[in-house]
């Protein structure tokens, strides 16, 4: 298995187990992100994790679920964004999470290119 493969599976493995934190406790998990109030979201965050950790543990086509999560880590960043003009308390961990996000998107758009090259014949 090349690093590339690797990696895939390290984000898959992570993305459920976020997703399962984040399920199980909604509140905390948005207290520990800096998003406030946001349960609602931290619930459908997490749900979306499982599904993206799902596929690209499970599925064929993990180009198109690397892609997907690269799309959710830019929706995530957004949500900090957000918090971060709201003026909402923990603004440092919205900062931090926000530049996270931008570094997340970034890798993961970028191994989703390198699994379409490689799943492409």
């Amino acid at each position: 298995m090349g690093i590339t493969q690797r990696l895939t599976t390290g984000v898959g493995l992570v993305s459920l187990v976020l997703g399962v934190a984040m399920m199980l406790d909604p509140r905390g998990s948005a207290a520990l992100l800096g998003w406030a109030d946001r349960e609602g979201l931290s619930r459908v965050v997490g749900a979306t994790d499982l599904a993206l950790g799902a596929g690209l543990l499970l599925g064929r086509r993990r180009a198109r679920w690397m892609l997907a999560r690269s799309l959710l880590n830019a929706a995530i960043g957004l949500v900090y964004v957000r918090v971060l003009a709201e003026g909402r308390p923990r603004r440092g961990r919205a900062g931090a999470g926000a530049g996270l996000m931008a570094a997340l998107t970034v890798f993961d758009y970028s191994l989703s290119r390198r699994l379409r090259r490689a799943e492409t014949p």
